[in-house]
């Protein structure tokens, strides 16, 4: 399953998460990422509609942010965070404090900022 993109090329692009991230979907999700960044130097991770995230979920956010140093480009997380997903962080150890919202997520995300 692709998440949905907008976006112009070389100008920003926003990929929206589907309800569920998990495991199943990581594959191919991370190879939709990779494609993006290819394609613009400000990748947009919108957290509007994620409801369910597993750790393959978060592991994938790692990855796509290390791919995306390694060419210069920016992450930025953008919508709102489900308390199921902030709990599953925390649970999972990826956070030692609660992000109050998706602009916090990167500095929360534990050795996530370079």
């Amino acid at each position: 399953m692709e998440a949905g993109v907008k976006g112009k090329k070389n100008g920003p692009l926003t990929v929206t998460f589907e309800k569920r991230s998990c495991i199943e979907q990581i594959r191919s999700l991370y190879s939709d990422l990779e494609e993006k960044l290819k394609q613009t130097d400000t990748l947009n991770l919108n957290m509007d509609l994620l409801e369910q995230a597993d750790v393959s979920f978060i592991q994938l956010l790692y990855a796509v942010k290390r791919t995306a140093d390694k060419s210069d480009k920016s992450i930025v997380f953008t919508g709102t965070l489900t308390q199921a997903f902030i709990q599953t962080l925390l649970d999972s150890g990826f956070v030692s404090e609660r992000p109050a919202g998706s602009d916090e997520l990167a500095a929360a995300l534990i050795d996530f900022q370079s």
